[in-house]
């Protein structure tokens, strides 16, 4: 079965004001704020907050000290942390739906937060954030740096787009890797357990049948599970 690509969307990065007043905001293309001086109204509903983004304040005194070692430590954990896990698998779900997201991140204090953020993006959820500048000879927005989606990732992207509820668990089932340890994730699959309801006398026989749905599913997408326990 051919794999659909799952990121539809793209996502850039800019620090240029200009990018953003030429960025044709509605439904499809939204602006996600990094910008703690409130250069950017946020009455716009295409105008999302996204400052949880930003490195921490351990991060910034260790970058102020340069100590780049403590930054990366005290940035990734943040990224990782369930609030900027949250917010991440939404721009995820965003992403897999066909929206286009543009990150405004001015230049402002910190001056490596945009490169240390698309790298750690990248390191941690597979997701290259392409850079858009505004070039004034003419006048016109150019792509610096090209978006793109490292696909190794998709198991991390599938279980937060699940867990926040975008997808249902046979689309997560069908997409998700058939080569993938689908038993990584506890949490994931007491999510799916609680969702399909496979019929089982154990735990571990549960997670078996779920499994081999999985694999079952890969072959023909419209397999679905014949018993489902009441409750």
């Amino acid at each position: 079965m051919e794999q659909q690509p799952i990121l539809k969307g793209s996502i850039y990065i800019t620090s240029d004001i200009d990018v953003v007043y030429n960025y044709p905001i509605g439904d499809q293309n939204k602006v996600i704020t990094l910008d703690e001086e409130d250069l950017l109204q946020q009455d716009d509903r295409n105008i999302i907050g996204g400052s949880c983004l930003l490195p921490p304040m351990l991060a910034k005194v260790a970058e102020s000290d340069g100590d780049e070692y403590s930054y990366e430590m005290y940035y990734k954990d943040h990224l990782l942390d369930s609030y900027q896990q949250g917010f991440i698998g939404a721009l995820l779900a965003a992403l897999y739906k066909g929206k286009n997201l543009l990150l405004f991140l001015p230049e402002i204090g910190y001056t490596f937060t945009r490169d240390k953020l698309c790298q750690y993006m990248f390191q941690l959820y597979g997701v290259n954030i392409g850079i858009m500048e505004f070039d004034k000879p003419t006048n016109s927005v150019i792509i610096k740096i090209p978006n793109w989606y490292d696909i190794s990732a998709a198991p991390i992207w599938l279980n937060l787009i699940y867990e926040a509820r975008v997808i249902g668990p046979y689309e997560y089932l069908i997409m998700y890797p058939e080569d993938a340890d689908i038993k990584t994730n506890m949490k994931i699959m007491n999510i799916l357990i609680s969702d399909l309801h496979p019929y089982a006398e154990t735990l571990n026989d549960k997670f078996d049948i779920i499994v081999k749905l999985h694999k079952r599913l890969h072959k023909n997408p419209n397999v679905r599970l014949p018993i489902h326990t009441l409750i």
